[in-house]
């Protein structure tokens, strides 16, 4: 049986928790652009109208699942451009195509969360075709959305995984 004094200190204990979490929180700003840098020959920046000059594909509905296996939300009728298309315009700083197979992607949020593809998941695999940096979702235009410009990948078993909001850059480096 718990006396009083205990039962006091666990409910001090989760208040300071639950009051606390915003500060812990880590803060997301909404970015308008991000930067490929890197590895690359030259600096690319994409901001929405850059992104508007690609090709806008269908996504559909995206089941958004934790690292847990447990369903989140889900985003309803998404949009974006893949990825691959994007790095279509971006040259990698190699000597040998050979070599390509050594070079991963750091795709990086405002809040500091970040998801890592290879060049062979992207480049050598199906999986390539279907990441995408989301265009609208939700009957939300980009301007809208609250995680601005995010990258999917909705293929992935747990899709919050390598969800990257508010996306600022993506990071091309080589495994030594």
């Amino acid at each position: 049986m718990m006396n009083r004094n205990t039962i006091n200190k666990a409910c001090l204990f989760l208040f300071l928790l639950v009051a606390g979490y915003p500060l812990c929180a880590q803060q997301q700003k909404p970015t308008e652009k991000f930067v490929i840098t890197g590895l690359v020959n030259k600096e690319v920046s994409i901001d929405k109208d850059k992104l508007r000059s690609y090709e806008e594909r269908n996504v559909g509905n995206i089941l958004l699942i934790n690292y847990l296996g447990h369903p989140q939300s889900t985003l309803r009728n998404a949009r974006g451009v893949r990825i691959k298309d994007i790095f279509a315009d971006v040259s990698l700083k190699t000597d040998s195509l050979e070599k390509l197979s050594e070079f991963y992607f750091v795709f990086v949020g405002s809040s500091g969360h970040k998801a890592v593809f290879s060049w062979n998941e992207i480049f050598n695999n199906p999986v390539g075709d279907e990441i995408y940096i989301l265009t609208e979702h939700d009957n939300l235009k980009l301007e809208s959305l609250k995680g601005r410009l995010a990258l999917l990948s909705p293929l992935d078993e747990a899709t919050e995984r390598r969800y990257v909001k508010n996306l600022e850059k993506i990071i091309v480096k080589k495994a030594e």
